[in-house]
């Protein structure tokens, strides 16, 4: 009796520090590792547009981006000069728009389900920017825009657009490719 209860015992230290080291390893590996979405493709995006991903691109990346029935484009933004808008047109079929923090995480996702006349436009802030904004606003009028507050100030777009069948791929590519992240003044002339 005496050696049951030692070895169940063991048995059970045995599972809890295997819990802890499990637990250590998947909260451990976004900060650690280096090859997340934001370091991996942000020095493929150019300044306000997006960077459509080619199959040499996505080798190596995740199975979800090298699925050849979607388009997938990326393109970096930094808040530290201020908020950035986010557009991408979506005249039909599925189609998201996924903003990734630095190390991994997703901050924000929306699909073509929040679309508004065709177009998903997101304006990306920090909470000190979007105080500001609101203290500015004369009209108390509500905006077409999501407003997405940003715990971070650089980070990853991402958009992806489903082509259903093979022939359609070329229209899932132009979909993703007319996705921007402008700097808000610039769209809005100022």
């Amino acid at each position: 009796m005496k050696g049951a209860l030692q070895f169940a015992f063991a048995g059970v230290v045995g599972l809890v520090l295997g819990a802890i080291v499990h637990l250590a390893a998947v909260f451990g590996i976004p900060e650690l590792g280096d090859r997340d979405a934001y370091s991996r493709f942000s020095p493929l995006s150019r300044e306000s547009a997006a960077h459509l991903l080619t199959d040499a691109d996505r080798a190596g990346a995740a199975p979800a981006l090298r699925d050849p029935a979607v388009a997938t484009s990326v393109c970096a933004f930094d808040l530290a000069e201020g908020p950035v808008h986010v557009g991408v047109s979506v005249p039909g079929g599925f189609a998201s728009v996924s903003v990734h923090r630095p190390g991994g995480g997703v901050i924000y996702a929306v699909t073509d389900r929040a679309a508004q006349r065709g177009a998903i436009d997101i304006t990306l802030m920090t909470q000190d920017q979007l105080d500001e904004i609101l203290a500015e606003d004369e009209t108390g009028e509500p905006t077409q825009d999501l407003r997405v507050v940003s715990p971070v100030t650089r980070g990853l777009v991402v958009v992806r657009a489903l082509a259903a069948l093979p022939s359609l791929r070329e229209r899932a590519e132009g979909i993703a490719s007319t996705a921007t992240c402008k700097p808000l003044r610039a769209v809005d002339g100022g």
